[in-house]
């Protein structure tokens, strides 16, 4: 995400936005201290699971700060499989997505501006070369877990297929 800067400018209570904007009554974990980071002006490098709510996390502080927000997603690609993010500016994403490694020359360009990267994947080592290719200043790093309270997970041995996914589902 990339903002225009201003100065003096009297910014709206995030909380405010989210409720009458966006509808949620709070912040998902994380949200909020990504959301403020960018609000701060601090870029940021961020890791949640898939629904975790990334996109609000860009979303909201574009409406507040003022000038034009810019988002680079590889949007055909993450309707293929949640084949980007971030990510793919790393390791293989030279191959991938060429043009993404021209997206060092963002913060030169406009170093005053606040970049943000986030991805549902991404180890350790990623997220070093993510911040490395991209040139992001001391990023404001978060690691979301994975750990879906929502979501069961069963592993089960395959006996007779039909009448174990009929009694699983029932």
């Amino acid at each position: 995400m990339v903002r225009s800067p201003s100065v003096g400018d009297q910014s709206p209570d995030p909380h405010a936005v989210l409720r009458t904007l966006f509808g949620f009554p709070a912040f998902r974990p994380h949200q909020e201290e990504v959301v403020r980071a960018i609000l701060d002006r601090r870029d940021a490098f961020v890791v949640m699971p898939t629904g975790g709510g990334k996109s609000l996390c860009y979303q909201l502080p574009s409406r507040i700060l003022p000038g034009t927000g810019l988002v680079i997603s590889p949007l055909i690609s993450l309707m293929k499989d949640q084949v980007d993010e971030a990510h793919c500016i790393s390791e293989w994403g030279h191959e991938f997505r060429p043009d993404y490694l021209e997206l060092s020359q963002i913060i030169p360009q406009f170093p005053q501006l606040p970049v943000a990267a986030f991805t549902a994947t991404a180890t350790f080592k990623v997220q070093r070369d993510i911040v490395e290719r991209l040139g992001l200043r001391a990023p404001h790093t978060v690691r979301a877990s994975f750990d879906r309270p929502n979501l069961c997970y069963r592993v089960l041995p395959k006996i007779d297929p039909g009448p174990q996914i009929l009694q699983f589902a029932a």
